[in-house]
């Protein structure tokens, strides 16, 4: 089955986008849950992606979710200031869930410069990512320190749908 947009699939968890096209997550149930877009290529054991970090085991999955280009003009989007507020509200207790979602690519390459925009190729209808932790650590695009999120299990879709309705989904331990 082809994929909808991603703005889709927020509806059907009952966390509907602020704007498809700039909005990186969406807020469930006021500020206890986070459902946040995530990149397939930003994520992965931390031994991998933050080759120095000594505050979690080797193969702890990890995935960066700040905004690499913030200091070159990436800061001033709508899409990083709902995201800031995303990762406050994940930092103040708020579950979080990931979508895992793949980039377009251009000439093989994912474009991720400076003030360039992904563009979503495709995106994971059968399966969310479950977030721990958020911490900062070195961004793997060059920008410095920015956020990390450890990634504790990832449920079927259905499962996840079957939690949320009975409430079971909407905070951290």
């Amino acid at each position: 089955m082809p994929n909808k947009g991603i703005g889709e699939i927020y509806k059907r968890i009952g966390a509907p986008l602020s704007n498809v096209r700039t909005s990186w997550g969406a807020s469930l149930h006021g500020d206890k849950s986070v459902i946040l877009t995530i990149w397939q290529d930003n994520l992965g054991p931390i031994k991998a992606m933050v080759p120095d970090s000594t505050f979690y085991p080797p193969n702890r999955m990890v995935c960066y979710i700040g905004c690499h280009d913030r200091d070159f003009g990436g800061g001033n989007r709508h899409g990083w200031k709902e995201r800031q507020k995303h990762i406050e509200q994940l930092q103040a207790g708020a579950q979080g869930w990931g979508i895992m979602a793949t980039s377009k690519l251009k000439n093989g390459e994912i474009i991720d410069q400076k003030g360039a925009r992904r563009d979503i190729d495709g995106y994971d209808q059968k399966r969310i990512w479950k977030f721990g932790e958020v911490f900062q650590a070195t961004d793997p695009h060059g920008g410095g320190e920015d956020f990390w999120v450890t990634l504790e299990d990832r449920l079927k879709f259905n499962d996840f749908l079957d939690a949320l309705e009975k409430s079971e989904v909407i905070k951290r331990p």
